[in-house]
């Protein structure tokens, strides 16, 4: 019973870890990726997004492009080093079709009047989301990524 109850415990922990924010804050299908999947879960999740060239040595950035009535695409971060999903850029097909996904998802603007803060439940790590453009961009302050000194 001890054994059952820690297997219990132990499972449901899991699922609360990492994928509450993009489960409670993004569109389908990006609700059922998580913020530090590893490189390989999220390839395995999203097997139509090709690697892209940016240029940039510390990351890895994988695009896929959807047909979609609001979204034309996503945008993936992986860090180079650590091999960790650590940003994800959503890209509407105007800005007035981004404005009312941020009004559905996100609600009221938090952090400094133009950014939205969240904490993933089960593992506290610090999301940040903006807007830019015709893109809501969500990125997790995970130690070793790009963006782990903004969430101090």
């Amino acid at each position: 019973m001890k054994w059952t109850l820690l297997m219990i415990a132990g499972l449901f922990m899991a699922s609360c870890t990492t994928g509450s924010v993009l489960k409670q804050h993004a569109d389908a299908p990006m609700n059922k990726l998580a913020l530090g999947f590893s490189e390989d879960e999220l390839l395995s999740k999203r097997p139509n997004a090709q690697l892209q060239d940016d240029g940039m040595e510390f990351r890895r950035v994988y695009l896929e492009m959807v047909d979609d009535e609001d979204i034309q695409g996503f945008v993936y971060y992986v860090d180079a080093e650590l091999s960790l999903f650590y940003e994800l850029i959503v890209i509407y097909k105007d800005e007035a079709t981004r404005e009312a996904a941020v009004n559905r998802l996100l609600g009221e603007v938090g952090f400094d009047g133009e950014e939205w803060t969240f904490e993933q439940k089960g593992d506290a790590t610090t999301v940040r989301c903006w807007t830019f453009k015709e893109k809501i961009v969500y990125a997790a302050c995970i130690p070793g990524t790009e963006w782990e000194d903004e969430c101090k």
